[in-house]
């Protein structure tokens, strides 16, 4: 890779650890002055909306414009068909590392709880806004238009990647380190539906779709009593059927990347 094109990435990684950096910051000095003083929805609501999209994003957006873009065109529309196949390879592919990494985290720490879980029972409203709404639109703005864009002149491929490894990373502080695999496979897919497409609106339906996928229907299968179907459901039928996918599709033209 030619140093121009490492230059630019470093630049962006930069701008992101900025915003992170601000943010983490502000969970670590600020945030624990408010936990006392009102509400803990309210403290939720600012943490994870205000600080971070309204406050925090400033100077990392406003350090991203010095980074030439290419607008992304819209060229093609997708079929409800090839939607739902991209949902089935998403899904199916991510549970698959999600899967192996969590045996291979099983292996060297115990396993710790996720306190999202608990706080999704305790104000399912709030999160199902946040999940199904806020964060599909707000994460793929920033990461599918203002940063893919902005890899788009060092290729298509090149800023797919790049762009789904810097959207992974940040996941280690907030969902530990084995999200990082499963949430670049699903920022993979994103962003290959964003180049192709120009229209931002799929990837945050898929977005969307994932975090009921991976949320949701977990815990609705299994306190239903649907042990069984959960297992053969994620861990066999969706999981295969997005590898014969990939291996179809690969001759069919659907996830042919371009230059």
């Amino acid at each position: 890779m030619k140093r121009e094109k490492i230059r630019k990435i470093v630049y962006i990684a930069i701008c992101l650890i900025v915003w992170r950096g601000l943010f983490e910051g502000y969970k670590a000095w600020l945030m624990p002055m408010f936990d006392q003083q009102i509400p803990q929805l309210l403290v939720i609501m600012v943490s994870s909306i205000v600080v971070p999209y309204g406050i925090c994003i400033l100077p990392f957006y406003m350090l991203l414009q010095r980074v030439e873009r290419v607008e992304i065109q819209r060229t093609i529309d997708i079929s409800i068909g090839d939607f739902f196949r991209l949902f089935i390879i998403q899904s199916g592919l991510s549970m698959l590392v999600m899967v192996g990494m969590n045996l291979v985290m099983m292996l060297i720490t115990p396993i710790q709880e996720n306190p999202l879980a608990s706080q999704m029972d305790t104000y399912p409203l709030f999160y199902a806004f946040l999940l199904l709404i806020f964060n599909p639109i707000a994460e793929e703005w920033v990461f599918r238009k203002l940063i893919l864009e902005r890899l788009l002149p060092l290729g298509e491929k090149t800023a797919i990647i790049w762009s789904s490894l810097l959207f992974a990373l940040p996941h280690v502080l907030s969902q530990g380190f084995s999200a990082v695999f499963y949430t670049f496979i699903l920022a993979l897919v994103w962003s290959f539906v964003m180049v192709k497409t120009g229209k931002l609106i799929y990837p945050i339906i898929l977005h969307a779709l994932s975090n009921i996928w991976g949320m949701y229907m977990p815990s609705l299968l299994l306190e239903g009593g649907g042990q069984v179907a959960f297992f053969l459901i994620w861990m066999i039928l969706v999981p295969v059927a997005a590898i014969v996918l990939v291996v179809k599709n690969q001759r069919t033209g659907l996830l042919k990347l371009g230059s």
